[in-house]
């Protein structure tokens, strides 16, 4: 049990059951084909200039596309900084779009503004 919470699909008990390890086989099958799929849609979109609510193909927008991707996959937390208006909110929403928390609720939050000194 402890290996499901570290990231395991699945497990078997010995003696193995082949019906059982045949099943679990074709849902790993399944898993990965539709996992290399959406890459391939994700792919697509982004020639398109598209991913997720995020629109443009320049290669600076390509490199966010990049990281977004690469943290979308984990459970840290996430710091974005930058300008008013560069989009922050729209990145975190496609962040919580394509993570593991994705069914659960989008929870906006704002720093206080500092005080001048």
């Amino acid at each position: 049990m402890h290996a499901l919470r570290l990231g395991a699909v699945d497990y078997l008990t010995k003696p193995v059951d082949l019906p059982r390890l045949k099943t679990v086989l074709a849902t790993l099958a399944r898993t990965l084909e539709m996992k290399g799929e959406i890459g391939a849609l994700r792919t697509e979109l982004r020639r398109m200039g598209r991913f997720g609510a995020l629109i443009g193909a320049s290669p600076p927008m390509q490199k966010v596309y990049d990281l977004i991707g690469r943290v979308a996959s984990t459970d840290a937390g996430i710091l974005l900084t930058g300008e008013t208006g560069t989009g922050k909110e729209v990145v975190a929403q496609t962040i919580h779009a394509l993570s593991r928390r994705s069914k659960k609720a989008f929870i906006r939050w704002t720093a206080a503004p500092s005080l001048p000194p």
